[in-house]
């Protein structure tokens, strides 16, 4: 097998250096934005939680049946 020519080599090379950067940007943003949106859920679960809590509280310190 002949090895490479020059221009082979220099096609390579542009593609790796072109491409590289693009998926550790897009792996980057993957993992910031899926945290950022699992910090986000976790939140929103809380403030339910706390709601319905507050509900339940609510309905059984006035002694209301609850529905």
């Amino acid at each position: 097998m002949r090895s490479l020519s020059f221009l082979s080599k220099m096609t390579i090379f542009g593609f790796l250096l072109s491409t590289l950067p693009v998926i550790f940007i897009g792996a980057f943003a993957f993992v910031t934005s899926s945290s950022e949106i699992q910090k986000n859920v976790n939140e929103g679960k809380m403030q339910l939680i706390t709601q319905i809590n507050s509900n339940v509280e609510q309905k059984l310190t006035n002694g209301q049946p609850y529905t």
